[in-house]
C-alpha cells in the first residue's frame, strides 16, 4: 500500500442554509469539523468524511442533535436526511443551483420559525366518502376535481381536528400524516410562541377531553426537507 496515496473523501451534508458568514464550532456524526460552503447565494452544512456514515440509532441521534444544535445558531435551516453524502464542492454546487429556487422559498417560510407535533391516536372520525357518480353530462376533468376534494376532506378529517382552532393563531404551516392509525399534525410557528402555543394545546386537549401528546420544539423536518 502506497502511503503517500490520496484518500478519497466525501462531503456529508447536514443541512442548507441561507448564505452567511458564521463560525461553526460543531462536528459531524464521524467527529468531522462541520463549515458552511456557499453557492449562489444559499449554502450547506458539511462535513468532509472518507465514507458516508452507517446507519444505526447512536448515529441517527447524533445527526438529530447536530441538526438540532445548528437550528439554534443559524436564522433558518432545511435538515437533510442522514447519510446524505455526495462526491465534492462540485457536486455540491450543481445540487444546490438545480434546487435553488424551490430552497430558497423553504427557507423564507422556516426562517424564525420552529416545528411543533401532535399526535393522537386516529379513531377514525373521517366520514366515510360517497360514491362520485360520472355521468354524460359531466367532464372527466370535474370528475377528477370532485374525487380530489373528496379525497383532501378525508385527509384532513382526523381525530385531533377539534383542537387546531384554538392553536390557529401561531400555525404558519401545517402538514397532517395518518398512519397505523396516528394522527400526527406538524405545525410550523415561530419560535417565540412555542410556550403560548403549548399552553393554549394542552388546555384544550384538556377540556375536550382529547388524548394527545405534544413534541417540540423541533427544527422544520416536515416542512422543506432536503
Amino acid at each position: 500500500m502506497n502511503p503517500n496515496a490520496e484518500t478519497s473523501s466525501m462531503l456529508c451534508i447536514y443541512a442548507v442554509c441561507p448564505r452567511l458568514r458564521v463560525r461553526l464550532d460543531l462536528t459531524g456524526v464521524a467527529g468531522e469539523p462541520l463549515r458552511i460552503i456557499a453557492v449562489e447565494g444559499l449554502a450547506a452544512v458539511v462535513g468532509e468524511v472518507v465514507r458516508a456514515p452507517r446507519a444505526s440509532i447512536a448515529a441517527f441521534r447524533r445527526h438529530d442533535a447536530v441538526v438540532r444544535a445548528l437550528a439554534g445558531k443559524l436564522p433558518a435551516v432545511l435538515p437533510v436526511r442522514f447519510g446524505n453524502c455526495l462526491g465534492g464542492v462540485e457536486e455540491l454546487r450543481l445540487a444546490l443551483e438545480s434546487r435553488g429556487p424551490p430552497l430558497r422559498a423553504a427557507l423564507r417560510s422556516v426562517r424564525g420559525r420552529v416545528q411543533m407535533t401532535l399526535r393522537g391516536v386516529d379513531n377514525g372520525c373521517a366520514p366515510p366518502s360517497r360514491p362520485i357518480a360520472s355521468t354524460c353530462d359531466s367532464s372527466g376533468r370535474a370528475y377528477l376535481q370532485a374525487r380530489t376534494l373528496a379525497a383532501a376532506r378525508e385527509r384532513e378529517a382526523h381525530s385531533l381536528l377539534p383542537l387546531l382552532p384554538a392553536v390557529s393563531q401561531w400555525v404558519r404551516a401545517e402538514k397532517v400524516e395518518r398512519r397505523a392509525g396516528i394522527a400526527s399534525v406538524h405545525h410550523l410557528i415561530p419560535r417565540g410562541c412555542v410556550a403560548a402555543y403549548a399552553r393554549a394545546m394542552h388546555r384544550t386537549a384538556e377540556a375536550a377531553g382529547v388524548r394527545m401528546t405534544l413534541t417540540g420544539p423541533f427544527p422544520p423536518y416536515a416542512f422543506g426537507r432536503w
